[in-house]
């Protein structure tokens, strides 16, 4: 399954991702037991810390990501059923404008995306909740 296809459809969904597809994407680096974790933890970043293993920035890795052309065919798909679905809703959308915008511009595009839409989204929930509220107020 394509990277791309499998990001959306979890966003789209708000699935959560299993520990075993999220190793194979890459979105984490290893797999550790509740009761592992800290001391797994420690010994990546020892072994980071002492150069026995390599410090990658997953941010700006591109080897899962399908060529540019392609992708975009992916995320217009991804909108046309998005509309399909649920016509009312827009987050579904913002995730694809957001997953777009990483890329195509870059990962940090793609933040400053994330950190617009999310402030946005703060700004509109606050005046619909104070314009609701004066609506109530005159009408009663």
């Amino acid at each position: 399954m394509c990277a791309c296809v499998k990001d959306i459809s979890s966003c789209q969904l708000s699935k959560p991702i299993k520990g075993g597809d999220a190793h194979e994407l890459s979105l984490v680096d290893a797999l550790a037991s509740p009761n592992d974790l800290v001391n797994t933890a420690r010994q990546w970043a020892l072994d980071i810390y002492e150069l026995r293993r390599p410090w990658i920035k997953s941010l700006y890795k591109t080897d899962k990501l399908e060529p540019l052309g392609e992708a975009r065919e992916i995320l217009k798909f991804a909108r046309a059923q998005a509309q399909k679905q649920a016509a009312n809703l827009h987050h579904p959308l913002v995730c694809i404008d957001v997953i777009e915008e990483g890329i195509v511009a870059g990962p940090r595009a793609g933040l400053w995306k994330v950190l617009g839409i999310s402030y946005i989204l703060c700004c509109l929930i606050f005046i619909g909740r104070n314009s609701i509220i004066k609506f109530c107020v005159t009408l009663a």
